[in-house]
């Protein structure tokens, strides 16, 4: 993950507190019986889809080539990765230890 420093997170960290409160809101506004993330996944995605786009749109770039939309999807990735190494990897092992593994893999160790 590409870390940037405390100072330059200030300029970004409420307004990203903002958005991911409103996001979280949109399943009140909208009277949901579930709110869980799966009711938010829809505004999420439209929110990181417009970010990523306007961050691009803004950057003057004055045809799309092939090395933006490498670079988009790399960050994507990237952000993929890190947050299933960080959040998702834990939660599997734990899941792991509760129910035991899959044969297939239990024949790997």
């Amino acid at each position: 993950m590409p870390y940037i420093n405390k100072e330059d997170r200030k300029k970004y960290d409420t307004l990203i507190e903002e958005l991911a409160v409103k996001i979280v809101d949109f399943n009140n506004v909208r009277n949901d019986a579930d709110k869980s993330i799966t009711s938010s996944a829809g505004v999420l995605n439209y929110c990181i889809t417009q970010l990523i786009c306007k961050v691009f749109d803004k950057l003057s770039f004055n045809k799309l080539k092939y090395w933006h939309v490498a670079l988009i999807c790399g960050i994507l990735d990237n952000v993929k990765a890190e947050f299933y190494r960080r959040k998702a990897s834990s939660y599997e092992d734990l899941k792991i230890k509760e129910n035991g593994d899959v044969s297939v893999y239990e024949d790997l160790k």
